[in-house]
């Protein structure tokens, strides 16, 4: 038996490209990820998969101390957050 799923990464503010920023003026609810179709290139996987790999091992260390991970999901649910509020505001003023 074989089984097709989709499958997605949600990015970070901090990796969101200037198509990302565009595309979600363009569409409020929408939330920027990563592999969102089965089929095509993922070059962004080949630059993750040690990671993930190691992270599934509980192997992984943070390379850049400077980096906050924890921060940027913060940051990234706070913006998604405002997103949704604002067109909630913009739906209820209609």
């Amino acid at each position: 038996m074989f089984n097709e799923e989709s499958y997605y990464v949600e990015k970070l503010q901090c990796d969101f490209t200037d198509k990302d920023k565009e595309s979600m003026a363009n569409h409020p609810l929408a939330k920027p990820v990563y592999g969102t179709e089965y089929y095509g290139s993922h070059p962004w996987a080949e630059s993750i998969k040690e990671n993930v790999l190691a992270d599934i091992e509980r192997t992984l260390e943070e390379a850049d101390a400077a980096f906050d991970l924890q921060l940027e999901i913060t940051r990234t649910n706070e913006l998604h957050a405002k997103r949704q509020a604002d067109h909630d505001a913009k739906e209820a003023a209609q």
